[in-house]
C-alpha cells in the first residue's frame, strides 16, 4: 500500500510536468516555429549533460548514504555538505572550461554557451538536494520540484513571448527556474536536518563520495546521453525536418519514461535492505509488477488516443501525426512493456556496485548507436524508435544478469 501511494504521488508529479512540457513545446512551435523549439531543446539538453559531468555521480552516493539506517543528524548534514562541496567545485571547474573554449563550443553547438553556466551550476547543486530527499523518501517534497521547475519555464516563456520572443532570452527560462528551485529544495532539506559540521565526518563522507563517484561517473553522464542519441543521429542521417517530426515523439517518450520513473524513485532507497532478504524481494517484485502494468499500459494507450484526437485540431500536430505517429506507437507501447524493469534500473547503484551498472550502460550506449544507424537508414524515424526500445530491452537484461551475479537475486524470470 505504501509503495502504491508513493508511486501515485510521483506519478502525479511527472504527469503534471509532462503536460506542462508539451504545452511549452506547443507555444514554442506556435510562436517561433521548429527552429526556436530546437534552440530551446539544445540549450536544455546541454544544461543537463554538463550538469551530469559536474555531479560526477556524487548524487547517487548521497542518495545511497542518506537511505542508510540509524543515521545521526551529524551524519545527514555532513553527507549532504560533502556532496554539495564536491559538485559545486566540479561545476566551477567545468564553467572555467566552458569560458576558455566558449568560441569552439559556440560554433559547434550553435548558441552562446556562456549563458548556460549559471543554470548548469545551479542544476548540479539542486540535483544533490533532490537525491538527498530521495534517500530520505520525502516523496511529497520531491513531487513538488519538477512541476515547479516547469511552471517557472512556462511563466518565463510567456513573458518572453509577450515581449516579442527574443531567442537570445530563452536561457532565462532555465536560469530563473534553477534559482527558484534552489531556494525551494534547500529549504525542504535544511529545515529538517541539524546544521552540525564535523570535520572527521565531513572528510569521511568526502572520501566515500569521491570513491563512489570515480566508479559512477560514466553512469551519471551516459544515463541522460542515451535518451538523446536517436535525436542526434536523426539530425546527422536524415536532416532537421525529420528531427522536427521526431521531436514530439521523443518528448512524449521521455515524458512517459518520467512517469514510469515514479516506481524507480520509490524503489531505489529500499534495495539495500531488500537484496539481503529473498522473501521480501520476491514480494516486492510482485507488488511492482502489479503497479507497473496496471498503471502504464492503460496510460500508454490513453496517450496514443489523446495525441491522435488532438492532432486533428492543429495543423502542425496533424502534419506530425501523419509523419511520426507510428514511431510514437513504438516508443509508448515499448516503454509500457518495459515499465516494470525501470523500477530496478538503479538497483546496482544502490547496493554499491556502480561499476556493474556502468558496464550495463555502456552496452546500452553502444547498442543504441549501432541499432540507430542501421535502423534509421532502413526505416527512418520509425527505425530510431525501434532501435531505442531494442537497446533498452538488452540493457535491462544486462542489469538483471549482473544483479544475479553479485546477489543471487533476479527481477526477471
Amino acid at each position: 500500500m505504501k509503495n502504491t501511494k508513493n508511486t501515485l504521488i510521483n506519478l502525479s508529479s511527472f504527469g503534471i510536468t509532462s503536460l506542462i512540457g508539451l504545452y511549452l513545446y506547443f507555444l514554442l512551435v506556435k510562436n517561433g516555429g521548429e527552429t526556436v523549439l530546437g534552440i530551446f531543446n539544445i540549450q536544455y539538453i546541454f544544461i543537463v549533460l554538463f550538469s551530469q559531468i559536474a555531479t560526477f555521480g556524487i548524487h547517487y552516493s548521497v542518495l545511497r548514504e542518506a537511505s542508510a539506517k540509524n543515521l545521526t543528524k551529524d551524519d545527514n548534514f555532513n553527507n549532504l555538505m560533502s556532496g554539495l562541496t564536491i559538485v559545486f567545485f566540479n561545476a566551477v571547474l567545468l564553467s572555467l572550461f566552458i569560458i576558455i573554449f566558449q568560441k569552439v563550443l559556440a560554433d559547434y553547438l550553435g548558441f552562446n554557451v556562456i549563458k548556460i553556466i549559471y543554470p548548469v551550476i545551479l542544476f548540479s547543486v539542486n540535483k544533490i538536494f533532490y537525491y538527498f530527499l530521495n534517500g530520505k523518501e520525502q516523496y511529497i517534497k520531491m513531487a513538488f520540484v519538477s512541476p515547479f521547475r516547469f511552471i517557472i519555464f512556462l511563466i518565463t516563456l510567456l513573458n518572453i513571448i509577450d515581449n516579442g520572443l527574443d531567442v537570445q532570452s530563452l536561457y532565462n527560462c532555465f536560469l530563473y527556474a534553477e534559482i527558484l528551485v534552489f531556494f525551494v529544495v534547500s529549504f525542504f532539506v535544511l529545515k529538517n536536518i541539524k546544521l552540525s559540521f564535523k570535520n572527521k565526518q565531513f572528510l569521511r563522507y568526502l572520501f566515500i563520495h569521491l570513491k563512489y563517484g570515480r566508479k559512477a561517473f560514466a553512469t551519471s553522464f551516459l544515463s541522460d546521453l542515451n535518451l538523446k542519441i536517436d535525436i542526434i543521429l536523426i539530425g546527422i542521417l536524415l536532416g532537421n525536418e525529420s528531427v522536427g517530426f521526431y521531436t514530439f515523439t521523443s518528448a512524449i517518450g521521455e515524458g512517459f519514461i518520467a512517469l514510469i520513473a515514479a516506481t524507480r524513485t520509490i524503489s531505489t532507497p529500499q534495495f539495500g535492505n531488500l537484496v539481503t532478504d529473498k522473501t521480501r524481494f520476491i514480494k516486492f517484485k510482485k507488488n511492482i509488477f502489479k503497479i507497473s502494468y496496471s498503471l502504464f499500459l492503460p496510460i500508454g494507450i490513453i496517450i496514443l488516443i489523446f495525441f491522435k484526437l488532438v492532432s486533428s485540431y492543429f495543423v502542425f500536430f496533424e502534419n506530425l501525426s501523419s509523419n511520426g505517429f507510428f514511431s510514437l506507437i513504438i516508443i509508448v507501447i515499448g516503454f509500457a512493456v518495459l515499465s516494470y524493469c525501470f523500477a530496478f534500473e538503479h538497483i546496482l547503484l544502490q547496493i554499491n556496485k556502480p561499476e556493474e551498472h556502468t558496464k550495463s550502460l555502456l552496452l546500452l550506449f553502444g547498442s543504441n548507436i549501432i541499432f540507430n544507424i542501421i535502423l534509421i537508414n532502413l526505416l527512418g524515424i520509425n527505425g530510431a524508435a525501434l532501435a531505442t526500445i531494442t537497446s533498452y530491452f538488452l540493457y535491462f537484461l544486462q542489469i538483471n544478469k549482473r544483479l544475479y551475479k553479485v546477489t543471487d537475486n533476479s527481477f526477471l524470470p
